[in-house]
C-alpha cells in the first residue's frame, strides 16, 4: 500500500471518530453547541440535531469505506472530504450570532482535516511497510 493510501485511510479513521462524536453530541445536546458557537433560537436546535443526525452515519461510512474501498476510491473519497469539511467550516463560520472562541475551534478542526486529506492526497509513491 502506498504512503498517501495509508495516510488517507488513517485519517478516514479519525475524522470516523470526530463525526461520530460530534453526531451524537449534536443529537443529543444541540442546545449546548449552538451555545458554544454563538447561535441561539428553537431553529438553530433542530438545525444542528438533523447535522448530528447526517453525521453518524457519515462517520460510519467513513469507518467501514476506508477497510474496503480500492485505491482509486479511497483518493476520491478524499477529495469529496476536503469539500465536506471545507464547507462544514465554512457554514461554521458564516452561522449567525456572535463568534466565539468555540466556533474557532470547530472550524479549525475542519480546516486541519481538509489539510490532512489534501496532503494524504499528494503525499505517496512509498510503500508503507516502515509505518506499520
Amino acid at each position: 500500500m502506498a504512503v498517501g493510501q495509508y495516510r488517507i485511510r488513517r485519517v478516514m479513521a479519525a475524522g470516523g471518530v470526530v463525526f461520530g462524536l460530534t453526531g451524537v453530541f449534536l443529537v443529543s445536546v444541540p442546545g449546548l453547541f449552538a451555545t458554544l458557537i454563538g447561535v441561539v433560537g428553537v431553529e438553530a436546535d433542530w438545525a444542528f440535531r438533523m447535522m448530528g443526525v447526517l453525521l453518524i452515519p457519515l462517520s460510519a461510512l467513513l469507518l467501514m469505506a476506508r477497510t474496503v474501498l480500492s485505491a482509486f476510491a479511497v483518493r476520491g473519497f478524499a477529495m469529496l472530504m476536503i469539500a465536506v469539511c471545507l464547507g462544514l467550516s465554512g457554514v461554521t463560520l458564516l452561522a449567525p450570532g456572535p463568534a466565539t472562541v468555540t466556533r474557532y475551534g470547530f472550524i479549525a478542526v475542519g480546516l486541519l482535516f481538509a489539510l490532512a486529506y489534501a496532503w494524504a492526497l499528494v503525499s505517496g509513491g512509498q510503500t508503507a511497510r516502515r509505518y506499520r
